[in-house]
């Protein structure tokens, strides 16, 4: 009886583990994935400010 027990404490443990490895993939993925956006957000930060008195400059005349 004992040691059926422990197989079946040593069976959820593995599928424990197995879980916990999942989530932890996952969670890396989920890092990667907001540095990413992070990145992308600055570099399209950069690019509307390198672009924005072009724009602008195209209004005034425009209007004018």
């Amino acid at each position: 009886m004992l040691k059926e027990y422990l197989v079946v404490a040593q069976e959820a443990l593995k599928a424990k583990k197995e879980i916990y490895l999942v989530k932890q993939q996952r969670l890396e993925l989920a890092q990667q994935e907001m540095m990413l956006f992070h990145e992308l957000s600055e570099d399209n930060r950069s690019i509307t400010k390198k672009y924005e008195p072009e724009a602008l400059m195209g209004t005034k005349h425009d209007l004018g």
